[in-house]
């Protein structure tokens, strides 16, 4: 189809799908990545993990084949921004923020229920050092991905957040072209206190 439609039912949702950064870097890095995707039923979803980190590629009805360029551009799974921390990309300052950018991968986990199923991806940053939890969670006969983010702060101190993701979404469409191929309803929101510090418990991001 030339035109996709989407629904971002948050205003933390990453809109860093239009700029397509590369996946890990190289085209070497990237053939060489350990791929795995989870189907939903009605949806599938598109991971790759390099070198310890994990991108997230395409969100996809199932039965449409992924054009096979679209496995060298992908994103982080889940963008943070933190206090004192700083951006490799001057024009992203908080979706391509730190420690977001150098979270690293320790696994994942694939539950059913009686609703439909949950995929539960797990990442560290021993700098800080936090735990972060992503909860994808689907219904079945829907084509509907529910997401939430947990954050545990293992450190003496309280860490600021800056700015944290409920969804990251990649590669929907060619970046020159993107105006033309696809429409995006943004539905703001914001924290009522602004910022806010975590202590040694978990703060969930909720869409």
């Amino acid at each position: 189809m030339n035109r996709r439609t989407f629904l971002i039912s948050t205003g933390a949702a990453g809109v860093g799908t239009l700029l397509r950064a590369p996946a890990v870097g190289n085209t070497a890095e990237t053939d060489s990545a350990e791929r795995f995707s989870w189907n939903t039923g009605s949806l599938q979803v598109e991971f790759s993990i390099a070198e310890g980190w994990l991108r997230q590629h395409l969100i996809l009805p199932v039965g449409v084949e992924s054009p096979r360029e679209s496995l060298q551009w992908a994103g982080v799974e889940s963008a943070l921004m933190c206090t004192g921390e700083d951006s490799p990309d001057s024009g992203m300052k908080q979706s391509a923020g730190s420690p977001g950018q150098r979270l690293k991968f320790v696994a994942k986990d694939e539950r059913r229920s009686d609703r439909g199923s949950t995929l539960t991806l797990r990442h560290t940053d021993a700098d800080l050092p936090l735990d972060l939890e992503s909860h994808y969670e689907a219904f079945d006969g829907q084509s509907v991905v529910r997401r939430h983010v947990e954050i545990s702060n293992s450190g003496p101190g309280p860490v600021g957040i800056e700015y944290l993701s409920s969804a990251m979404l990649h590669a929907l469409a060619d970046p020159v072209h993107y105006d033309h191929e696809m429409k995006i309803w943004l539905a703001y929101n914001t924290c009522r206190h602004g910022r806010r510090k975590i202590p040694a418990r978990r703060h969930p991001s909720h869409s």
